[in-house]
């Protein structure tokens, strides 16, 4: 939604209705691709709770297109949702976002067992590659804290913290990206810096 893609043709469409990707995909900018999900996405959840193997349904469907590219996205919710195993199933390396508060460094524990249980029980190696924290403001105890205690249990896998800005807020409601919305921004060199370092 917030690149200008709508969702006629969705991931849902894919899982749910045998939809060859390529047929689903949109070139949103030069070089990046998007295959869009929606609300749709919940009951694609639903059908792959009826499915064998169901784990692996988003695997066996994006492998082959995924190899056409440098680099796979998958923006999932932090949740431990049956799509979210899927997607890890699917994933070689794992980036978690971390907001610097309290309840999301509790939140990031969840997310380091749920990709530990997949190891363990999916045979599928996924590694923690790196913790982003967000939304950081160094004038915040609490987010220098956090920042803190991620460096000092993750070490070099923890990136710099993407500083908070009103305008990251703002270029999704003008369809664009932060780099197009406000380039030279101080949130936009701490993306680009993410971005250097994968």
């Amino acid at each position: 939604v917030s690149l200008g893609a709508g969702a006629e043709r969705s991931l849902y469409h894919v899982l749910v209705m045998g939809l060859r990707v390529a047929d689903a995909i949109k070139t949103v900018r030069p070089n990046l691709d998007l295959l869009p999900s929606n609300e749709t996405l919940a009951a694609a959840e639903l059908y792959l709770a009826g499915r064998q193997n169901r784990d692996r349904v988003l695997s066996d469907r994006l492998s082959a297109a995924a190899a056409d590219y440098d680099y796979v996205v998958l923006d999932c919710s932090p949740s431990l949702s049956l799509m979210n195993q899927n997607a890890l199933v699917l994933a070689d390396s794992v980036l978690v976002p971390v907001a610097c508060d309290y309840l999301s460094l509790v939140g990031v524990r969840q997310v380091i067992k749920t990709v530990k249980n997949v190891n363990a029980l999916l045979h599928h190696p996924v590694q923690i590659w790196g913790v982003l924290p967000t939304f950081f403001d160094g004038r915040a105890k609490i987010a220098r804290e956090a920042v803190s205690t991620m460096t000092q249990h993750f070490g070099e896998r923890c990136l710099p913290p993407i500083r908070q800005a009103i305008k990251v807020k703002e270029a999704p409601a003008q369809g664009q990206t932060i780099f197009e919305y406000a380039p030279g921004t101080p949130a936009a060199d701490d993306y680009l810096a993410v971005v250097d370092r994968i």
